[in-house]
């Protein structure tokens, strides 16, 4: 569970949010503190508070003298150099959502269940910490039995609300993904690894779709695909990739483009919009989603 005193400080940074640039006059600020908290909320304590939350999360609550409301600074709040709060103000709201869907506000919010494997997150960034190998058992969708495998982990990645290891296995000498609800037991071994010069995560599947590396000696493609522009807003606000490029608005539709290493699941993610999305180029990749089209026909005649 997340620590009072840390729910208090996220708690008074969404008051900031929700307020926007308009800001709070200390006495908004306290009549809300003492309606969510139960207790009365001095100046001091709030210039405390306010002074720790720069020094852990870097974000400024700052003063507009003309009318004396505070407000966040909007620069300190950059979702690009704040990734690392931002994640953590959504964990700590889920966690929040969680305890009033059980108590107060039981029956009127509901939240979708995530796979297990969350218990092996602190022993895995232990390990990493540590720069210590793991020996687990894992148990593929494909196999009735568990294999074993000695893994050095670099790193873990959250994606579609699943973690993943990504680490070195020693017996496929070759970077390898692992689904943390697959892996049946968990072992720290002592023995040390080296990670590899400059290593990030992030320029690893740079390029990928989902959690799919790219074979050995693959190129990324890049894919021309129009939607309808209703159907152009959704994705718009929840890009099918991070690559997402709009680069055509005509006779009703919006067109655009995406680099991309080629996968199942995203041939999947095309034909989950049905007729509302039309892949226009390169042909193999529009003549993959019509053999598809038509297989799925065939079960329904």
């Amino acid at each position: 569970m997340v620590s009072e005193l840390l729910q208090k400080y996220l708690w008074l940074i969404q008051v900031f949010m929700r307020a926007g640039y308009r800001g709070l006059t200390l006495e908004e600020i306290s009549d809300r503190w003492e309606n969510r908290w139960g207790e009365k909320y001095v100046r001091r304590s709030f210039f405390n508070h306010r002074n720790i939350i720069y020094e852990i999360f870097g974000i400024r609550i700052s003063c507009r003298r003309s009318d004396n409301c505070y407000y966040l600074d909007a620069e300190s709040m950059d979702q690009d150099s704040n990734s690392s709060f931002r994640w953590m103000l959504d964990s700590v709201t889920m966690n929040s959502l969680a305890e009033l869907r059980d108590g107060q506000l039981k029956g009127r919010i509901t939240l979708e269940s995530v796979p297990a494997g969350r218990d092996n997150l602190s022993t895995i960034a232990g390990a990493m910490q540590d720069n210590v190998k793991l020996k687990l058992a894992y148990l593929k969708y494909t196999s009735k039995e568990s294999s074993n495998y000695t893994i050095r982990p670099y790193a873990l990645k959250e994606n579609a609300r699943r973690w993943y290891l990504v680490g070195y296995c020693e017996e496929r000498s070759q970077v390898r993904v692992y689904a943390l609800d697959r892996i049946v037991s968990l072992e720290v071994t002592g023995a040390r690894f080296k990670m590899p010069v400059n290593f990030d995560v992030d320029r690893l599947f740079a390029g990928c779709f989902g959690v799919y590396l790219p074979d050995e000696g693959a190129r990324c493609v890049r894919i021309v695909f129009r939607m309808t522009e209703q159907e152009a807003k959704y994705v718009a606000d929840l890009p099918i990739h991070e690559s997402q490029k709009e680069i055509e608005r005509k006779d009703g539709f919006v067109t655009y483009e995406i680099m991309v290493y080629p996968n199942k699941n995203l041939m999947m993610e095309f034909l989950s919009r049905g007729e509302s999305l039309e892949i226009l180029e390169p042909a193999e990749i529009r003549d993959q989603i019509k053999e598809e089209i038509k297989k799925t026909i065939q079960l329904y005649e």
